[in-house]
């Protein structure tokens, strides 16, 4: 079973976020748009996993609330990994929220070494909106960064299982951890 851990996106946020972004899906070519209800701030992707793991993910969600209280994020703008060259992913960055995102993935990380490799890539809080694919035709994002801003409260992490189908990943909810 493939899983993760992230922040997930309230519904209204979601929404605002598809529309804010509507005017680029329309003028690009070859991207893999995700779906609104599928936003939300990855903290860890674990991976492939067995069954007798799974309690102790679903455990180390419960744990996150004990190391991070609620907190407000605010995306603005558009981003791309890599940041040079041809796109690969198309998102929103976090601007504020920034650090707790960050330590709570350096919690999570931690504690998930005993099970997987610590991740080796720099962690950067963002919302995933597309993935580019092949041949695609990606406008200049900063033509569309301007009409991309909203802000929400975290209150709490979710560990998701995440199933491959033939018109993309849905999300399951494994476990929630709120925040006190």
């Amino acid at each position: 079973m493939r899983t993760f851990f992230a922040f997930p996106i309230p519904k209204d946020i979601q929404n605002d976020l598809y529309n804010q972004t509507s005017k680029l899906r329309e003028d690009s070519t070859g991207v893999k748009w995700v779906a609104p209800e599928n936003f939300h701030i990855t903290l860890r992707f674990i991976g492939d996993i067995e069954d007798d793991i799974l309690a102790r993910l679903e455990k180390m969600v419960e744990d996150v609330p004990m190391h991070k209280g609620i907190f407000t994020v605010k995306y603005k703008g558009l981003g791309a990994f890599p940041p040079k060259g041809k796109p690969k992913v198309i998102y929103a960055p976090i601007e504020t929220g920034k650090k707790e995102c960050s330590e709570v993935y350096s919690f999570l990380d931690n504690l998930l070494s005993a099970f997987i490799p610590k991740e080796k890539r720099p962690y950067t809080p963002h919302i995933t909106l597309g993935r580019v694919k092949g041949h695609a035709q990606v406008p200049d994002l900063r033509n569309y960064s301007d009409d991309v801003s909203g802000a929400f409260t975290v209150d709490e992490c979710v560990l998701y299982e995440s199933r491959l189908g033939p018109s993309g990943a849905s999300y399951y909810v494994r476990k929630r951890g709120g925040f006190s």
